[in-house]
């Protein structure tokens, strides 16, 4: 039986008081499952290796917190394995949820594959309920389609979630719940921005500051756009 009892135990932290109770309790479930039931748990892994559509990063953090709120739906075990193009936990350490301790032995179960998650995501609660191992290997997911899906929204019912902390217009703050519930920057990560936040003159951490993101095109079918048409 595989045990890991060095697993990261999660103190309180201020963080948390944002998170709403439904979601601390399946952090809970998360943290029993790895410790206590490897063996039998069900897992659900958001993958991007080498070869997959994985598209660029903006998508591939909404298809990877969509795929976080089809494990709390299903009951499983969500972890990331994302080495391509760069190991996403150069940038990016586990937050309140372990999701790269096991994410190498889950991979190595040769885990059911699916690859549209937008057709094949209620397959999850009806088909593949007796999958021990599932792995979404594409972003192309659409947000508000998933959550409206049946199968989604009967599921957090019968878990007593409230509806309006999920449906529109509330239901964007599932993304920023998710992404506090994943992530947190590495001290690598951390470490450069300070250095950059230095260099932009913005010594102290109260300054703010605006960034831009412009998007050219010619990948992924997208047609290739002159700077003055972004502006």
């Amino acid at each position: 039986m595989l045990r890991n009892q060095n697993l990261p135990v999660d103190a309180s932290s201020d963080s948390e008081s944002s998170i709403p109770k439904w979601l601390r309790n399946y952090k809970e479930y998360h943290a029993d499952q790895l410790r206590n039931h490897l063996d039998t748990a069900r897992f659900l892994v958001y993958s991007c290796s080498e070869g997959d559509s994985c598209g660029g990063i903006g998508d591939r953090l909404r298809g990877i917190i969509t795929c976080f709120y089809l494990a709390v739906a299903t009951d499983r075990v969500f972890l990331i394995h994302n080495p391509s193009p760069v190991d996403l936990s150069i940038m990016f350490d586990t937050s309140m949820i372990d999701w790269k301790t096991y994410a190498g032995h889950a991979m190595e179960k040769y885990p059911l594959g699916i690859w549209v998650v937008d057709q094949m995501s209620e397959r999850l609660f009806s088909d593949f309920t007796g999958q021990q191992y599932v792995n979404i290997r594409t972003n192309m997911m659409q947000w508000r389609e998933i959550l409206s899906h049946r199968e989604f929204e009967s599921s957090l019912k019968a878990k007593g979630i409230p509806f309006d902390e999920w449906r529109p217009p509330h239901g964007e703050l599932l993304f920023t719940w998710g992404w506090e519930m994943l992530f947190k920057p590495t001290f690598e990560l951390e470490a450069v921005i300070k250095e950059k936040r230095v260099r932009a003159g913005l010594v102290t951490s109260n300054q703010s500051y605006v960034a831009v993101h412009i998007r050219h095109g010619g990948h992924w079918g997208d047609p290739i756009r002159k700077l003055s048409d972004c502006l």
